[in-house]
């Protein structure tokens, strides 16, 4: 084992305070080990790098010293934790972090601050695969580390909770349908009705998918193109490529199930990019070749005249009045929440393509808050004024109603509404302390003499 020459003497200090605070120094990312020491007068903790990813207690000084059962209690806590927490048991450091040392210590800061939070007992997945682990290795901070792994534990428990759910009415159709007699009863009337007979063919989901996919490889031929620039990958945190991949998957979803939807393309796009990656494990025949998902790992302008391309960017001055049907309007896949960059504004000069924004403010009245919208809104907007030419309709459909702003009956609406949960929140409250008084009263032994509140009148 080797120590940094990094040491904190406490003089005189109990040991309680010294278990305190190293739960709190093993949290920080450069100590992988607590080495615990104590003598006559003084406790001297060494900080220092470990082999292992866990916890070591040893003793510097004398043999006196109880560091022997602070180990031992120590690897108990641990192997307790392995028992309540499986996680521990299912980490492969090889498959996660391989030959490279930086990373594999970063991932020992990353259980080691598991491991406090299991002695806090909080709760944790069961298991991480190895593109989770390597978002926590990514964040710096515990707190932004521990939002995560509460995000991890709780998506973990919905789709637990789901198939659960899905178990229980597999069980009770099995049931149902050994109960019913799906045959004709003792008259020989057909019965209809659930699981009986039916004058209806059932539509599976395959059926409707096909229907959906050729609506699109039509529109693949007839209709306007709208291009989705996937080159901003690298400006994107990982929250931020999550919601972005939400984005996309909803718009090539509802682009589908359209009555007129258009032909997008996705251009820029790099396979092994965590967006990319992201789509196929949503849409695993993403790559297949009878799926209408048009993507090329090629520019906009290599692959589309440039004298057509009309790049939309919230940074510019320019307003896009009119709409036409011969124009290739592009919209970048990106979403910062962060501090706005004129990014997009910036690529559409380099490329030499024209560029505008939406006229939100010549025909919506906005209210509180930014403007921004989500890829799949502006997709949507451009889409519905190309098929019906109306941008306020386009507009006040796909821009979310809590962005307007209200009209002066339903702001009116909207004030009496809080007067009347403000008087029912303060009249619950009077009636809990009277109520508080009357209990505590008797309890006291007074029988509620002295009680001397009213009761509010129903």
């Amino acid at each position: 084992m080797m120590f940094r020459s990094v040491f904190v003497v406490l003089n005189p200090v109990s040991r309680t305070a010294v278990n305190h605070l190293s739960k709190r120094i093993v949290t920080r990312r450069s100590f992988q080990s607590l080495v615990i020491s104590q003598s006559s007068h003084s406790h001297i903790l060494a900080l220092g790098d470990a082999v292992s990813n866990r916890m070591t207690y040893c003793s510097l000084h004398s043999a006196e010293d109880p560091t022997e059962q602070t180990s031992k209690e120590n690897l108990n806590e641990e192997a307790l934790q392995d028992q309540q927490y499986p996680i521990f048991n299912n980490i492969n450091y090889e498959e996660i972090a391989g030959n490279d040392e930086d990373l594999l210590d970063r991932l020992n800061d990353v259980v080691a601050q598991m491991r406090s939070m299991a002695s806090q007992n909080q709760p944790l997945p069961t298991q991480l695969k190895r593109q989770q682990w390597l978002e926590l290795v990514k964040l710096r901070s515990f707190s932004s580390r521990l939002k995560l792994v509460r995000f991890f534990f709780i998506n973990e428990m919905k789709r637990l909770n789901k198939r659960i759910r899905k178990e229980k009415r597999r069980k009770l159709l099995e049931e149902r349908a050994a109960n019913i007699n799906v045959s004709n009863d003792e008259t020989g009337v057909l019965r209809y009705g659930l699981s009986h007979n039916s004058l209806f063919l059932r539509i599976y989901d395959t059926t409707i998918d096909k229907v959906a996919n050729w609506a699109v490889l039509q529109a693949m031929m007839f209709e306007p193109k709208i291009i989705i620039d996937c080159s901003y990958d690298q400006y994107m945190v990982q929250h931020e490529k999550r919601s972005c991949l939400k984005q996309l998957v909803y718009l090539f979803s509802k682009n589908r199930t359209k009555p007129n939807p258009v032909d997008i393309h996705f251009v820029n796009f790099n396979p092994e990019s965590d967006l990319a990656k992201g789509l196929q494990n949503l849409m695993p025949t993403l790559y297949e070749p009878h799926f209408p998902f048009n993507w090329s790992s090629e520019s906009y302008d290599d692959l589309f005249p440039k004298e057509k391309l009309v790049y939309l960017t919230p940074h510019c001055e320019e307003t896009l009045e009119t709409i036409s049907h011969d124009d290739i309007y592009i919209i970048g896949a990106m979403v910062d929440r962060g501090v706005s960059e004129p990014l997009s504004l910036t690529k559409a000069r380099r490329s030499g393509v024209r560029y505008a924004k939406l006229p939100l403010d010549d025909f919506v009245d906005w209210g509180t808050g930014g403007k921004s919208l989500t890829v799949d809104q502006c997709v949507n907007i451009i889409a519905d004024t190309l098929h019906h030419g109306s941008w306020e309709k386009s507009l006040k459909t796909w821009i979310p109603p809590r962005k307007l702003k209200k009209s002066t009956i339903e702001e009116a609406e909207c004030e009496i509404r809080k007067k009347h949960s403000a008087f029912h929140l303060k009249d619950s409250h009077r009636r809990n302390m009277l109520l508080y008084e009357v209990l505590h009263a008797e309890l006291e032994g007074e029988k509620g003499k002295k009680f001397k509140g009213q009761w509010p009148q129903q």
